[in-house]
C-alpha cells in the first residue's frame, strides 16, 4: 500500500473578516460584500435548517448580510464567531423561513456565546420559534473525529464571483473531508479539519458560518462550521472547518465544545448506533479476473474479500461500540451481514455474488461498464483490477496508465464516498505479455501517489502473485492465486480502515432501483451449464428494462391469444399500459413494443385493485376491479371495437362473489389476503381465489355466465378450500407449470426458489394437488418479486423476477414432462 500524503495550504484567506483599505488608511469598518457558493446548486425550501445572519449598523450603511447560520433548536442557532465582529450583539438579527436572500421572518438576537470560532446565538423568545420551512433542527454529530472522505453540504447567500450580482437564492455545495490531522487551526486558533468542495464548486467569502451537514431521511446532522478558506487559481479551493467534536486534552484547557453545544445550544445528539445497514458496500470492478474466470467455485477472489471485510466490520463494532455493527458479534440470532457486495453481474457459488467483472474488456471498456453501477450502488470500497486485456491484446500500451487514471477519477467522481484499492495485473508465463504487464504495473504506484495528492482517495495494492499462482490457461489466477489476491485487498482495506481512510457508506434513497443498470446472472460461472435456479431453467436475463414509479403494479397477461404473456403495468390511479411480447430471439429477447388500450378507470380508482384474467372463456383478458367485500367490477373484451379499444371495454354487471357463491352475504376479506384469478379447474375460465397470509386458499369456481329470469350474472360456485395453512407461511402463486391447462400451486421459498404441487383435480372441479417438491433452486431473489407466466408460448409457466420498478428478469421453464411424475426433495 502506498503511503497517503496530504499537502498543506500555502496561504489562508479568512472569510468575511476582510477590512477595507481606503485613502491609504486601514479601516476596520464593514465586512466585504458576501459571496455565495460558486457553481453551487440552488437549495429547495425545507431541505436543511439554514438561516441568514444580518447586521444592522447605520455607521456601516444599514442592513447587510454577513454569514450563513444553522438552526439547531427552537430559538438557537450555530454559526461562526468571526461573523459577529462588526457590531454589537443587538445589532445582529436573523432572517429565517426562506431560501431567498433578504426574505423570511426577522428574529432579534439577545445573546451570543463563543468557543474557538464557533458561535451559539439565542433569539428573542417574543419572536417565537425559528421557522425552518419544515426541516428538522440540525442534530449534533457524535463526539468523534470526522472520517477522511466524509461528505457534507455547505451553503451560503451572496455574490458568486467578484464581479457578479448578489445571488437571490441559497446555493449549496457538496464537500468532502480531505484532511483530519491534528494541528490544523480555525480562524480563532482552535482545532480544525479541512474540506474540499466537489464537482467544480468553490467555497468563498460569505459562506463562513455555514454548518457542514450530513442529511438523511431523519434530517440533518452538523459536524462542523465553515471558518476560513484558502484559494489558488491552479488548485481546488479548500475550507477549514471548526469541528463540533472535542480535541484531545480539551478538558485541561477548558476548551471542550461537544457538551457545551448540547447544553448552551439545546442541541440533540444523533445516536452513535443510528442504523446503518452496511459497514461496507463493496464493488469488485475489472474484467475476467474480477469475474472469477478459472476459479473452481466461480467466486475468484471475491469470497475472500467478502469474508475479510466482514471481519473488519465486526472488529470495528467491538472497538467503537457501534451497536449496528456489534450485533453480529454479540447476538447469535442476528446474522445480518455488514458487507454488501454490489454490482450488475452475478456469478459464483458464494452467498453474495454481485460484482462488476466483465471478461474480455479493456480499461476503457470497463470504464463504460462502470458508469451506471458506480452511480447507482455508491460503493464505499472499490477493488479495481483492470488492464489485463490491454496487456494481452497489446492495446495502445503507451496510453494504458492514462486510461487507468481516467477510470479511477471517474469512479471518484461518480461515487460520493469511496476508497479505490488499485491492484496491478497478474504475471504471465508468456515473456512478451509479462514484460508489458510488468511495465504497466510499475507505473501504478506513482499514479496512485499523484491521485492522492490531487484529493482522490486511492490506495495501491501489491498482490505479490507469482507464476505458480497462474492457472494452466496462462492468463487467470488459479485458486491459490485468487486467495492471495483477495488477501492482498483485505490487507490493504484493513490498513486503510485503521487510518480512518474508508468513508462511511452513503445512505441510498429508498426509491432507488436495485437493478436499474440491468442484471447479468451467469449462475455458478463454473461452466457446468446450470443457472441459479437449476439446470431446467434457462436464464434469459433481463427481458424488460424500462422502469416505472414504485407505486405501479406489474402483471404478465396474454392479450392476443398467442400463448405468450404481455407485460402490463398499472399506475396508482388504475391506468394501465401494456407491451407486446414476441418471445425469445436466439440468445436475446425480441424487444417489447407498446400496444394501445382505451380503458378508463372510474374517478378515484386505486391501481392495486385491478386484476386481469379471462373470466368469460373467450381467450381474451378481462379487467376485474376487486375490493374486500367480494365485489368484482368486470369489463370484458369487446371484439367488435376497433383495434386498440377492445381490451376491457365491455362492462358486465353481476360478477361479484358472495358467501355462498353468486348469492349470500358480502364477504369480509382481511387486508393481508391476496385476491387472485387463476384457472384451477381447467374449465377455460379463471376462478376467484383468496390466498391468506398463512398460505391457505379458498376458491370460488367459475361456472360462466348464467341467466335466471332475464337476470344475467357470472355464476360462481360456493367457496371451497383448496389448500390448508402452511407451517411456515410463504408466498404462494397459482400457475400452470406442466402445460395441462390447470393452475398448479407454487410455493416461493425464503431465498427465492420454488416448490410445487401439481393440480390433479377433475376438470371443472379441482382441489386435488400432489406435492412434487422442489422445482427451482434458491435463486437469492426477493420472494415478493417472483411471478409465473408463459413467456415463450410452450404452454408452461416460466419464472420471472419483476422488481418494484418493473425491471423483469426471466428464466424459461425447461422442466421435462417426466419431472412432474416424481418427488424432488
Amino acid at each position: 500500500m502506498r503511503r497517503i500524503y496530504r499537502g498543506r495550504p500555502w496561504s489562508w484567506l479568512v472569510m468575511a473578516l476582510a477590512v477595507v483599505v481606503a485613502g491609504g488608511c486601514l479601516q476596520a469598518t464593514a465586512p466585504r460584500p458576501a459571496k455565495a457558493i460558486e457553481n453551487g446548486q440552488k437549495e429547495g425550501n425545507g431541505l436543511t435548517p439554514r438561516a441568514q445572519l444580518w447586521l444592522n449598523n447605520s455607521a456601516l450603511g444599514g442592513d447587510r448580510y454577513v454569514c450563513s447560520v444553522t438552526v439547531v433548536a427552537d430559538r438557537w442557532l450555530l454559526g461562526a464567531r468571526h461573523c459577529f465582529r462588526f457590531g454589537t450583539v443587538e445589532q445582529h438579527f436573523v432572517l429565517s423561513g426562506s431560501t431567498k436572500r433578504g426574505e423570511g421572518k426577522r428574529y432579534r438576537i439577545v445573546s451570543v456565546d463563543f468557543k474557538h470560532d464557533l458561535a451559539i446565538a439565542e433569539t428573542d423568545s417574543r419572536d417565537g420559534r425559528l421557522d425552518t420551512m419544515g426541516a428538522p433542527y440540525a442534530r449534533l454529530a457524535p463526539n468523534k473525529r470526522v472520517h477522511m472522505r466524509q461528505y457534507g453540504l455547505v451553503a451560503g447567500w451572496g455574490r458568486t464571483c467578484d464581479n457578479c450580482d448578489p445571488s437571490p437564492d441559497l446555493l449549496s455545495s457538496s464537500v468532502k473531508v480531505n484532511d483530519n490531522e491534528d494541528g490544523l487551526k480555525d480562524s480563532a486558533g482552535g482545532p480544525a479539519f479541512k474540506v474540499r468542495a466537489t464537482r467544480g464548486s468553490r467555497i468563498d467569502e460569505g459562506d463562513s458560518g455555514s454548518g457542514v451537514l450530513e442529511t438523511d431521511r431523519a434530517g440533518s446532522t452538523i459536524f462542523g462550521v465553515v471558518s476560513q478558506s484558502f484559494t489558488q487559481s491552479s488548485k481546488p479551493a479548500d475550507a477549514f472547518i471548526s469541528p463540533v467534536y472535542d480535541e484531545p486534552g480539551c478538558a485541561a484547557k477548558n476548551s471542550c465544545v461537544h457538551d457545551w453545544l448540547l447544553t448552551k445550544a439545546h442541541m440533540k445528539e444523533r445516536p452513535r448506533d443510528e442504523p446503518r445497514r452496511f459497514a461496507f458496500r463493496a464493488m469488485a470492478l475489472g474484467s475476467s479476473t474480477t469475474y472469477g474466470e478459472k476459479s473452481s467455485d466461480g467466486n475468484g477472489y471475491r469470497d475472500v474479500l467478502d469474508k475479510g471485510l466482514q471481519e473488519i466490520a465486526e472488529r470495528n463494532g467491538q472497538d467503537t461500540g457501534d451497536l449496528a455493527t456489534k450485533a453480529t458479534t454479540m447476538n447469535d440470532t442476528d446474522d445480518t451481514p455488514q458487507v454488501d457486495m454490489v454490482g450488475s453481474v452475478r456469478v459464483g457459488r458464494m452467498a453474495d455474488r454481485d460484482n462488476e467483472g466483465w471478461p474480455g474488456r479493456t480499461i476503457h471498456e470497463i470504464a463504460e461498464k462502470a458508469v451506471c453501477p458506480v452511480k447507482l450502488y455508491q460503493p464505499n470500497v472499490v477493488t479495481l483490477l483492470a488492464g489485463g486485456n490491454d496487456v494481452m491484446q497489446n492495446y495502445e500500451m503507451d496510453g494504458a496508465i492514462g486510461r487507468l487514471e481516467r477510470l479511477i477519477r471517474q469512479i471518484d467522481g461518480d461515487a460520493q464516498n469511496t476508497m479505490v484499492l488499485v491492484a496491478g495485473v497478474q504475471p504471465y508465463p508468456d515473456a512478451a505479455r509479462n514484460a508489458r504487464g510488468k511495465a504497466f504495473n510499475a507505473q501504478i504506484p506513482g499514479l496512485v501517489d499523484r491521485l492522492v495528492e490531487s484529493g482522490v482517495n486511492a490506495v495501491y495494492v501489491d498482490h505479490g502473485l507469482g507464476l505458480s499462482d497462474i492457472s494452466p490457461d496462462e492468463i487467470h489466477p488459479n485458486d491459490q492465486g485468487y486467495a492471495k489476491l483477495g488477501a492482498a485487498f483485505v490487507k490493504a482495506a484493513d490498513h486503510a480502515n485503521e487510518q480512518g481512510l474508508i468513508p462511511d457508506t452513503v445512505e441510498q434513497d429508498p426509491d432507488e432501483v436495485p437493478d436499474a443498470c440491468g442484471i447479468t446472472d451467469d449462475g455458478t460461472g463454473t461452466g457446468d451449464g446450470s443457472s441459479k435456479l437449476g439446470k431446467h431453467w434457462e436464464d434469459r436475463n433481463v427481458i424488460q428494462a424500462q422502469q416505472f414509479p414504485s407505486s405501479n403494479r406489474f402483471w404478465m397477461v396474454d392479450v392476443n391469444k398467442d400463448g405468450k404473456a404481455e407485460y402490463v403495468t398499472v399506475d396508482k390511479d388504475q391506468n394501465f399500459r401494456f407491451w407486446w411480447n414476441s418471445g425469445p430471439s436466439g440468445k436475446d429477447w425480441t424487444p417489447f413494443v407498446e400496444g394501445q388500450n382505451s380503458y378508463k378507470p372510474r374517478p378515484g380508482a386505486v391501481g392495486n385493485q385491478l386484476r386481469f384474467g379471462d373470466v368469460d372463456g373467450d381467450g381474451f383478458p378481462d379487467c376485474m376491479v376487486v375490493d374486500l367485500t367480494g365485489t368484482v367490477d368486470l369489463h370484458t373484451w369487446k371484439a367488435d371495437n376497433p383495434s386498440g379499444s377492445r381490451m376491457c371495454m365491455q362492462p358486465r354487471n353481476n360478477a361479484s362473489v358472495f358467501s355462498n357463491g353468486s348469492e349470500g352475504a358480502l364477504l369480509n376479506i382481511d387486508p393481508s389476503t391476496k385476491i387472485r384469478f387463476a384457472d384451477v379447474t381447467g374449465g377455460g375460465r379463471e376462478d376467484y381465489l383468496l390466498i391468506k397470509a398463512d398460505g391457505s386458499t379458498t376458491a370460488w369456481y367459475n361456472r360462466g355466465f348464467a341467466t335466471s329470469r332475464q337476470y344475467v350474472y357470472l355464476d360462481w360456485a360456493p367457496p371451497q378450500s383448496i389448500s390448508g395453512a402452511l407451517q411456515n407461511p410463504r408466498e404462494i402463486r397459482y400457475a400452470d407449470i406442466n402445460g395441462d391447462k390447470r393452475a398448479d400451486r407454487i410455493l416461493i421459498t425464503a431465498k427465492g426458489g420454488a416448490r410445487a404441487w401439481i393440480n390433479e383435480g377433475a376438470k371443472g372441479a379441482g382441489g386435488t394437488y400432489r406435492d412434487i417438491g422442489k422445482i427451482a433452486d434458491d435463486g437469492d431473489l426477493p420472494p415478493k418479486d417472483i411471478q409465473f407466466a408463459d413467456l415463450d408460448g410452450d404452454g408452461k409457466a416460466d419464472f420471472l423476477r419483476i422488481g418494484w420498478t418493473g425491471v423483469a428478469h426471466a428464466w424459461l421453464n425447461k422442466l421435462p414432462f417426466d419431472y412432474f411424475d416424481t418427488f424432488h426433495p
